[in-house]
């Protein structure tokens, strides 16, 4: 029979937690008295076992001054005399510095149970100050589930508060991302604003990473160059850039598979996604005849703006389409490197002098798919 009474232990150590009872050394916190045991600290922490048993000043010292803040480091006291801790109810603010303290003291077991907790409780409210801290931190993990979110929320956390308090360094990192998926007007005027809110920041730095040439010529001297904040040679290269450029830096999402379905009598022969997607595989279903006298082929055409198209096309013959679930309709692949696709329009159905007759998409997928 195993006997555990831990329960019993952890709520008699609760109740030392900053009682004068017994005790024998005291932090001095905000000018507020928090008493605690030498023996607790030393057995639990390797950070006061140093303090106060290494040989320090502190160790000879009764009051112990601490330049920390107070509500995260009684938490910490409490983790240190219960092993326990609870988050849900506490400030994200204060949940930063306990992670901060959990840090500076080397709990390496508490610091991963913050993050986790961290990750499970984002929100558009806290996203960017998590962000800030993991980057304070070196927490990696933390910092690529923030990204994600913050990728998926681009255009909110835009117009969101926090967004003004970023560090340079963690804005930097996300105007870099390709899947920061926003108006790139819209970034710009974000990062106008932060500008204002931090004047001591190196502004030229930041506004590197908008990518200019994505912006309308029209906003570019009309919005971009009113804010001083980019230099009139960059507004006209990147002009230069839009007009002269079939491939731009386009923001994207990724997805693994998005499906358009199209109704029985529409003839619409052009397919907007609702974004841009890096695709590098377009599934169509459809229906159609083909005369085997004649070479024949089904072209599409790829763009990510209406203006500029891209051809893609595919050989047919009888056999060459795989057979759909559903009778008389065939499904056909268009395989292609990597790239960010908005518009997908089918602009040519018969080549060669070849007649593709009644030809109609009844479903398109676009994915992409790992080589």
């Amino acid at each position: 029979m195993n006997i555990d009474l831990s329960i019993n232990l952890m709520e008699d150590m609760g109740r030392l937690c900053w009682s004068e009872l017994y005790s024998d050394v005291e932090f001095l916190v905000e000018d507020q008295r928090l008493p605690a045991h030498r023996l607790v600290l030393i057995a639990r922490s390797e950070y006061f076992r140093v303090m106060l048993k290494g040989g320090m000043a502190e160790s000879q010292e009764r009051q112990i001054r601490l330049e920390v803040p107070l509500n995260p480091f009684k938490l910490i006291l409490v983790y240190i005399y219960t092993g326990t801790l609870t988050l849900f109810t506490v400030d994200v603010d204060v949940v930063f510095g306990v992670l901060e303290l959990a840090n500076f003291y080397g709990f390496v077991e508490l610091e991963k149970a913050i993050i986790k907790h961290l990750k499970k409780k984002l929100c558009i409210d806290n996203v960017l100050a998590t962000l800030n801290a993991g980057r304070r931190y070196i927490l990696q993990k933390l910092d690529t589930k923030c990204l994600k979110f913050i990728d998926k929320h681009a255009k909110q956390l835009l117009k969101h508060e926090t967004f003004y308090s970023l560090q340079q360094e963690s804005l930097e990192e996300i105007l870099q991302r390709n899947t920061f998926y926003a108006p790139e007007l819209a970034i710009f005027e974000a990062v106008w604003k932060w500008s204002r809110h931090n004047p001591e920041k190196n502004i030229k730095s930041v506004v590197s990473h908008i990518r200019l040439s994505v912006i309308k010529s029209v906003d570019l001297l009309n919005v971009v160059a009113n804010s001083r904040i980019v230099e009139m040679k960059q507004i006209t290269e990147a002009i230069i850039e839009r007009s002269t450029q079939s491939y731009l830096p386009h923001r994207y999402r990724c997805v693994k598979k998005h499906r358009l379905r199209v109704e029985h009598k529409n003839k619409r022969k052009t397919f907007d996604l609702g974004k841009m997607y890096l695709i590098n595989k377009i599934t169509i279903i459809a229906k159609y005849q083909v005369d085997t006298q004649y070479d024949s082929k089904v072209k599409m055409q790829v763009s990510c703006n209406k203006f500029d198209w891209e051809n893609l096309e595919i050989p047919l013959s009888q056999n060459a389409p795989y057979m759909c679930y559903e009778p008389k309709k065939k499904m056909l692949f268009f395989r292609f490197w990597d790239r960010p696709v908005r518009y997908i329009r089918a602009v040519a159905l018969c080549t060669c002098g070849s007649r593709l007759s009644k030809f109609k998409i009844y479903e398109l997928v676009v994915s992409h798919t790992r080589s």
